[in-house]
């Protein structure tokens, strides 16, 4: 019997508390929702906030429950997206709250029209407002774009041996099937992107003789050179490659150069090549 009272006296302040609780719920007419009903982050956004805002006469306290609704990418809950608290209390007079999400939904592939939602489930001392979901849309990133460094072996009595140049890639737009490769000559060529059958692998077609710039007044090109019988030989052929894991490898025995036809000149010249241990090494683009 002893240990009867001692644990129902142990319980009575938790009763306590959870009708004092109840008895502080919000009486005044309230809604809850959304601050907006749809809005766009982009991929590689890593934390959220959603504003849920108090409408009408808060003169108590307003629980609401959240949970993650429909997701169209198959995002993990607690994993791709977590909801650090499911359960928000808003006290008396308070008109906001955020939903903190953490997100890790960025990948190397290109996936257009991504989203998902987040949802008021459930309201104590008000009721949902018309937004009650928020609908998350991801604005893709390309994982070709940014800084690169093209490397190969100088085909130019200078400099000599293996060399780079630095280069940037940028998405046309939002379709991401072309890209602009800059190599800070105050133009850019025009680069066709084509995603292959493996996952996370994109073909780069470049057309050969593209204007990119100018040097002192002249037109750069970017030039296309190829072996042939033993020799560097410029060809009109597009060159292609192709980009995995932030590199982009193109096939032995091509060579991409800066050139400046009006003065048979050249900024640079660099291609694949035999390495000391006879490995063939070839021109890469290799993301910074």
């Amino acid at each position: 019997m002893n240990y009867l009272k001692r644990f129902a006296i142990l319980l009575l302040p938790l009763i306590m508390i959870a009708c004092n609780d109840d008895d502080n719920l919000n009486t005044g007419t309230a809604t809850v929702e959304f601050q907006s009903a749809e809005i766009e982050i982009k991929e590689l956004t890593s934390s959220l906030n959603l504003p849920i805002v108090v409408k009408g006469e808060n003169n108590g306290l307003i629980k609401v429950r959240i949970e993650m609704k429909d997701n169209n990418s198959g995002f993990e809950n607690d994993k791709d997206i977590l909801i650090t608290d499911y359960n928000l209390v808003i006290p008396a007079g308070v008109e906001s709250v955020n939903v903190e999400t953490l997100l890790s939904i960025a990948n190397d592939e290109i996936e257009q029209n991504r989203s998902f939602s987040i949802a008021i489930a459930h309201v104590e001392g008000a009721i949902a407002g018309s937004n009650a979901i928020c609908k998350v849309n991801i604005l893709e990133n390309s994982p070709l774009e940014g800084k690169y460094m093209m490397e190969g072996k100088s085909q130019l009595q200078t400099p000599n041996g293996v060399t780079n140049y630095a280069c940037t890639l940028t998405s046309v737009d939002d379709s991401f099937e072309q890209l602009y490769l800059d190599f800070g000559q105050g133009g850019a060529a025009l680069v066709e992107v084509e995603a292959t059958e493996n996952q996370g692998e994109y073909k780069l077609t470049i057309a050969a003789s593209q204007v990119i710039g100018t040097y002192n007044g002249d037109n750069v090109e970017l030039t296309h050179k190829a072996v042939s019988n033993g020799r560097w030989v410029k060809t009109t052929d597009p060159i292609t490659g192709i980009f995995k894991n932030k590199v982009v490898t193109f096939e032995m025995g091509h060579a991409l150069g800066l050139e400046v036809p009006a003065v048979e000149g050249w900024l640079g010249l660099v291609g694949s090549y035999t390495d000391d241990s006879g490995n063939s090494i070839p021109l890469k683009f290799i993301k910074q």
